[in-house]
């Protein structure tokens, strides 16, 4: 039983160190394990990772690819840190002023009383009242 224990505490630590390496995630959901290289602010240079598929450890290319900028979403390191590219990401929709959902709120003046009656239109609707 203690063989077997410590085989499986040695797997475990084995398996973390075939993942070391960073990891691009593209604007199309790739995900491409690479070792950063270089970032600037238009690309990024990086090499790619080889994991053999026998002994499990990684290996790097020798050739040094490159990626605009504009086509990586987050970038997370090695050492569990993480870069987010926001400037890629699309705009946030503003809220139209023809929305009739939307209200805004120049007083609280009345908001309980409000409230309450907007309350006492559900009240008995749910399994728990």
């Amino acid at each position: 039983m203690k063989k077997l224990f410590i085989v499986l505490i040695m797997m475990f630590a084995y398996a973390g160190s075939c993942f070391s390496q960073d990891r691009i995630l593209t604007m199309a959901g790739e995900e491409i394990f690479a070792k950063i290289k270089e970032i600037d602010t238009a690309e990024v240079r990086y090499v790619l990772a080889v994991i053999d598929s026998v002994t499990k450890k990684t290996s790097y290319a020798t050739e040094m690819q490159k990626m605009k900028r504009s086509e990586i979403f987050m970038i997370k390191y090695e050492n569990g840190t993480k870069d987010v590219f926001t400037q890629n990401l699309p705009a946030e929709k503003k809220i139209p002023e023809t929305n009739t959902n939307y209200v805004e709120v120049r007083s609280n003046k009345g908001l309980f009383a409000q409230g309450r009656h907007d309350a006492s239109s559900y009240d008995g609707t749910t399994p728990f009242l």
